[in-house]
């Protein structure tokens, strides 16, 4: 059949509609590709912008972290803590930060560039500026951290406040609180406490046995800094309360050097000739059982004062710190349990009023000295014992009769002495100690310096950016 004209129209009107049916499939097929690249790449792009940025959050973190935990390992000193003071401080214990730099008068401390380890792709910086007044005592400090991803360039800022944290007073919430080992030697030392938990103990010593109970009881709880299954040895002896594994406390730095003075009545050599009120021992003295001693018993290094037959002290013990490198300690030698009343402050105008209340709740302020109390006896005296904290290097209890400390403490400040055995600071092989607590007791501040550390305030922590704005 021929063709027609119809029939060649109609062909080339179905040929030029495929035409533009493929043209239009194509455009869409292409426009729908370009969306799919281009939602594709826009994921891309956020996903790297979160990954990054994740890299600078993490840089950012580990700064905070880092500073955190380094400058809460700094102890600075009550008397040292002016603004300046704490900045100088800083940038001296962590002189080995490289690039760490200084402007601003000594108030503000800045880590240029620090790199977490060697061939991260992070890195951070960061300032600390003292808030307030330049010379204010215990500044709280801002801290400003930037953590950057190296590889992109993208940045992080966080920023909070440090503040000045004084841990110094617990140890003396423990009944036996020591730098060096505690070894409860016989089956019959205890520590006892009354209430139970005033009988608690801590050792900060290293190594292991860092406390020993060779099965007497202790009647609170038992902290050691390191794994209690090796720091604390118990041969049968009875905890009322738990052990535990904590962070070591600060202990202070005591003082007792200050109160020296040429007005106290200095005592002869053995020549036991009273009063015995406000007085110094620059020798080898003993006291007998009917000497009342009172007020202030200063006692300087190198001297061996001896209590014979119990005599009543109704005073604090000062014994003199010989200084840094110096092996002359002084020894108290009680024969017997200790006997101490209230302290009576007699009216001659040797001491201060500010001494006396800066010793109020002590009976021995003496870091450096050996206390060695042997014999027996005073067991059932209301006045048996201590009337107050004992602040001592070493001691070695023997012989039978309870040593009460009656609204105090016993601290041992000695780490490497052997009482008894190799690093043992307190030697309990009689029956022990007991501390009773009662409402009245205060935890004694004025004769030692606080030590503070700054740590992060959780409540000012947050995100800002390039500008410092939240």
């Amino acid at each position: 059949m021929i063709p027609t004209a119809h029939h060649i129209l109609n062909a080339g009107r179905s040929r030029g509609a495929a035409t533009l049916f493929a043209v239009i499939m194509l455009a869409v097929m292409f426009t729908l590709s370009a969306a799919l690249w281009t939602g594709v790449s826009a994921s891309r792009r956020m996903s790297r912008n979160d990954r990054d940025s994740l890299r600078a959050m993490a840089a950012t973190e580990t700064g905070m972290n880092y500073l955190n935990s380094a400058l809460a390992r700094i102890k600075v000193r009550d008397s040292e803590s002016a603004g300046q003071g704490v900045i100088r401080k800083w940038r001296s214990s962590m002189s080995y930060v490289n690039g760490i730099g200084s402007r601003d008068n000594d108030t503000c401390l800045v880590f240029p560039d620090i790199i977490p380890h060697p061939g991260s792709s992070q890195s951070f910086t960061a300032t600390l500026t003292v808030i307030g007044a330049p010379d204010a005592a215990k500044p709280s400090v801002c801290m400003r951290v930037t953590g950057t991803d190296r590889a992109s360039g993208l940045k992080r800022h966080i920023v909070a406040n440090l503040n000045p944290l004084d841990t110094t007073d617990r140890i003396f919430r423990y009944g036996v609180a020591s730098k060096g080992r505690v070894d409860l030697a016989k089956g019959k030392s205890n520590l006892l406490g009354s209430p139970n938990d005033a009988g608690s103990i801590l050792s900060t010593y290293p190594n292991a046995w860092a406390i020993w109970l060779a099965g007497g009881t202790i009647s609170g709880d038992v902290a050691v800094v390191n794994d209690p299954a090796t720091s604390f040895i118990n041969n049968g002896g009875t905890v009322g309360g738990t052990v535990l594994q904590v962070d070591p406390p600060d202990f202070p730095e005591f003082c007792g050097n200050q109160y020296y003075s040429s007005s106290l009545r200095q005592l002869p050599g053995n020549n036991n000739s009273g009063p015995f009120s406000n007085v110094r021992i620059t020798s080898d003295f003993t006291f007998n059982g009917n000497d009342v001693i009172q007020g202030l018993i200063y006692v300087k290094p190198g001297v061996t004062v001896s209590f014979k037959g119990n005599p009543v002290v109704q005073g604090v013990i000062v014994v003199e710190d010989p200084g840094t490198g110096a092996s002359s300690t002084s020894t108290l030698s009680f024969q017997g349990v200790p006997t101490f009343d209230t302290v009576v402050w007699p009216n001659d105008g040797k001491v201060s009023i500010e001494t006396q209340r800066a010793l109020q709740g002590y009976s021995v302020l003496g870091p450096t000295s050996y206390i060695y109390i042997s014999g027996s006896g005073g067991g059932n005296s209301s006045k048996n014992g201590f009337a107050g904290s004992v602040v001592c290097g070493t001691l070695a209890e023997y012989g039978s009769g309870l040593v009460n400390i009656r609204d105090g403490a016993l601290i041992s400040m000695c780490d490497t002495a052997a009482v008894g055995g190799p690093g043992v600071s307190c030697w309990l092989e009689g029956d022990g100690v007991k501390i009773v607590r009662t409402p009245a007791y205060i935890v004694p501040e004025g004769a030692y310096t606080h030590m503070l550390s700054w740590v992060i305030d959780n409540s000012s922590y947050s995100e800002t950016t390039e500008d410092g704005t939240p």
